[in-house]
């Protein structure tokens, strides 16, 4: 990924977690050690067109109560947000995903997005991401993210 990607892989995730959750996050070098993080839960998708290729989340387990509550301006321990936590987590993703992609490759590109899907990190393939994978790790009100990303062209192009 060149500079003016990876410019716009911050700035679509910026811009959308200021605009759809109201959280104001940091780009951040990323953690000295991963493992005391604490719990943390991976969010993916892939997408096909144009390109091919994978975007995920990894965020720790209180986030999405946060990103619901946000979504829907209710307040966290408001009992309907834990089951819709999970819906606004893989709506968040999709967003920026859906954001991502033309700031990438243009407008005319086209895509099809597959949906998200929640696991926990420690259920993750080791090889779910290529080692050309970019990641980025934000702070967003004391939550540590981690967004990967990778592409490859397609067949098609």
């Amino acid at each position: 990924m060149n500079d003016t990607q990876l410019q716009a892989f911050e700035g679509s995730i910026g811009h959308i977690l200021e605009d759809l959750v109201f959280l104001f996050p940091s780009p951040m070098p990323a953690p000295a050690h991963e493992h005391g993080l604490g719990n943390r839960i991976l969010v993916h998708m892939t997408y096909s067109g144009a390109h091919n290729g994978k975007l995920a989340m990894d965020y720790p387990d209180s986030f999405s109560t946060m990103v619901a509550a946000n979504m829907l301006g209710l307040d966290e321990d408001d009992p309907d947000i834990v089951p819709k936590s999970e819906d606004a987590i893989r709506e968040l993703l999709n967003v920026i995903c859906g954001n991502l992609l033309p700031a990438l490759y243009g407008s005319e590109a086209v895509f099809s997005l597959g949906i998200p899907e929640i696991i926990p990190s420690t259920d993750a393939p080791e090889d779910m991401f290529s080692e050309t994978a970019t990641t980025i790790w934000f702070e967003a009100d004391d939550a540590i993210l981690r967004f990967q990303y990778s592409s490859e062209n397609s067949a098609a192009s």
